[in-house]
């Protein structure tokens, strides 16, 4: 079986490479997003609950700023 992914570190970097097929964009976008809520909350000692509660907030608040985009004609 081939390795899914290969993570290497580079000066200050982490870098993760793996085959397209493998995960989808949408899903690597809201574990991004999921990675950068998790180290903001660990620097101001947000608590889990909090971070999920903010991360709705700024969801919703995307969405609303471009529903209009995807209303029917």
């Amino acid at each position: 079986m081939p390795i899914a992914y290969q993570l290497t570190t580079e000066a200050n970097e982490i870098v993760l490479r793996m085959p397209r097929k493998i995960v989808d964009e949408e899903f690597l976008n809201r574990l991004l997003a999921y990675l950068e809520v998790e180290t903001l909350r660990r620097q101001s000692q947000m608590t889990a609950a909090e971070a999920e509660g903010l991360l709705r907030d700024i969801k919703q608040s995307a969405w609303e700023q471009v529903q209009h985009l995807f209303d029917p004609i």
